[in-house]
């Protein structure tokens, strides 16, 4: 069986990661544990989310240093506004939030990149222990049967 691998970053999704180290555990799995301890650690990254936030996108692909976040910038100097002051021109007043949420989302996105045990300590605080659950579906349960609680 052929499968099609990625060969961009922006082609690269969990599924595709997620195959890439089966494959890998089922041809190198076992052979030392040194190989164990490396697909350990690719198992910890695969949760990550392969999506870049909005702010760090690229607008052209040849040119990397160009990115949402800073033609933004760009454009709030160019109305005579900065970033760290108070807003004065319509444009600055209107986008500048949003600005400051996506490039706090994007350097949240890149500390996770660099600390996927972060990520994975997230993920299991954000999931439902198996007492929150079962409560959780009791209650779905009752609402369906037109039942209220």
């Amino acid at each position: 069986m052929s499968l099609e691998w990625p060969t961009r970053i922006g082609e690269l999704s969990t599924y595709a990661l997620n195959q890439a180290v089966e494959t890998l555990e089922k041809e190198a799995g076992g052979l030392s544990p040194d190989v164990d301890a490396a697909l350990a650690v690719l198992r910890l990254v695969t949760p990550i989310s392969r999506r870049e936030p909005w702010y760090g996108q690229h607008i052209d692909p040849e040119d990397t240093s160009v990115t949402v976040g800073v033609m933004m910038r760009n454009a709030f100097e160019a109305v005579g506004d900065s970033p760290e002051e108070p807003a004065r021109h319509w444009l600055t007043r209107m986008y500048l939030p949003r600005w400051k949420q996506g490039r706090a989302d994007y350097y949240d996105f890149l500390e996770h990149l660099m600390d996927p045990v972060r990520s994975e300590e997230e993920a299991a605080r954000a999931r439902l222990n198996h007492e929150q659950a079962a409560c959780e579906r009791s209650r779905i349960q009752q609402f369906l049967q037109g039942e209220r609680p």
